[in-house]
């Protein structure tokens, strides 16, 4: 399927132009840099609705927590 664009200005577009630019992003990330807690579902959406071929892994922070990374695949 061709990537659809979601609407400009939306949670869905904020962190498709992060992923595209390169920036990987977790929760944390993007709650501090876009004010967007919900990253997981924003993702979810991007890959289920827009096509957008967005990958993520569980990756383990400094104090052991273990959180979702997301980037855009290549």
């Amino acid at each position: 399927m061709i990537p659809i664009l979601p609407n400009a200005g939306s949670q869905e577009w904020t962190v498709l132009q992060a992923l595209s630019r390169g920036e990987s992003l977790t929760m944390l990330d993007s709650l501090q840099r876009y004010n967007i807690a919900a990253l997981s579902q924003r993702c979810t959406r991007l890959r289920q609705k827009y096509y957008w071929p967005i990958e993520s892994e569980i990756v383990k922070t400094s104090t052991g927590k273990r959180v979702a990374r997301y980037w855009m695949a290549k």
